[in-house]
């Protein structure tokens, strides 16, 4: 991983807002479109009840919003930085799908609160419905991965780590729940193989 270049940025800066953009607005269309119809369908299992509740973990959870600027030290091209955006964002639509037409709701009823404020701007941050699959999960996994197989190998783990401790994250602060993770789990797999498509 190095420094790009200002040649290189004015390449790669536009094609990151742009996946930034189209990830805020099919994110929060969804959201908006499934406020319509409140969801009743529940995926919440015995299993989920018994994961306690942690809320420093926001930290680690917000760190997600690391990704799309940590990719333009990652990629140095037009063309690198928009294979990885295109996966994102198919990663995006394929959810939003789901949000639409299978909204869930909040994988443990009621919302926990807390006075954590890394917590509390996680809870404002995040919208409601959007749930199944875990989008947090399935671009954590999938741009750690990509990120990893793009740098040099003594740092990949790092990335690696970075993406399940991310994932789990999630559990911990009661945005998701074990269905949604593996949701989440499924559709990185999906976004993993379009990125091996595409190079």
């Amino acid at each position: 991983m190095r420094l790009s270049s200002w040649s290189e940025l004015r390449q790669t800066i536009p094609i990151a807002c742009i996946g930034m953009a189209c990830f805020y607005i099919l994110y929060g269309y969804s959201s908006w479109l499934t406020a319509s119809n409140p969801p009743s369908l529940s995926l919440t299992s015995k299993f989920d009840n018994l994961i306690p509740f942690y809320p420093c973990w926001s930290v680690i959870y917000l760190s997600i919003n690391l990704l799309l600027p940590l990719s333009l030290f990652i990629f140095h091209t037009r063309n690198e930085i928009s294979k990885y955006v295109m996966t994102v964002i198919a990663q995006v639509l394929v959810a939003c799908v789901f949000f639409i037409l299978l909204p869930t709701d909040h994988p443990f009823g009621n919302k926990t609160s807390s006075d954590n404020i890394f917590y509390q701007w996680a809870d404002i941050i995040n919208l409601e419905y959007n749930y199944f699959p875990s989008l947090h999960v399935a671009l954590a996994i999938s741009s750690s991965v990509i990120f990893g197989r793009n740098i040099d190998n003594k740092f990949s783990n790092i990335f690696y780590l970075w993406g399940f401790l991310i994932s789990i994250s999630t559990l911990f602060m009661h945005e998701h729940n074990v269905s949604d993770v593996l949701g989440g789990f499924i559709l990185a797999l999906f976004g993993l193989y379009l990125y091996s498509r595409m190079t």
